[in-house]
C-alpha cells in the first residue's frame, strides 16, 4: 500500500499543479480580455461621438447650402 502511495503521489501532484496553472492562466486571460473590451468600448464611444458631430456639421452645411440656393433662386427671379 505504501508503494502505491509513492507511485501515485507524483502523478497527483503533477495533475494538481497543472490544474492550478490552468486556472491562473484563465484568470489572467479574462483580465486581459476585460481590458481589451474596455478599450473597444472607449473606441466605439469616440467613434459614435465623432459620427454624431459629423452628422451635425453635415446637417448644418446642408441647411446653409439650401438657404443659399433659395436666396440665389429668389435673386434670379
Amino acid at each position: 500500500m505504501d508503494t502505491l502511495f509513492w507511485i501515485f503521489l507524483p502523478g497527483f501532484a503533477a495533475v494538481t499543479a497543472g490544474l492550478l496553472a490552468w486556472f491562473i492562466m484563465q484568470s489572467r486571460m479574462e483580465v486581459a480580455l476585460a481590458g481589451l473590451r474596455e478599450q473597444l468600448a472607449e473606441s466605439r464611444g469616440e467613434l459614435r461621438a465623432e459620427k454624431a458631430a459629423m452628422e451635425g456639421s453635415l446637417d448644418t452645411a446642408l441647411h446653409a447650402a439650401e438657404e443659399g440656393a433659395r436666396r440665389q433662386a429668389s435673386t434670379n427671379s
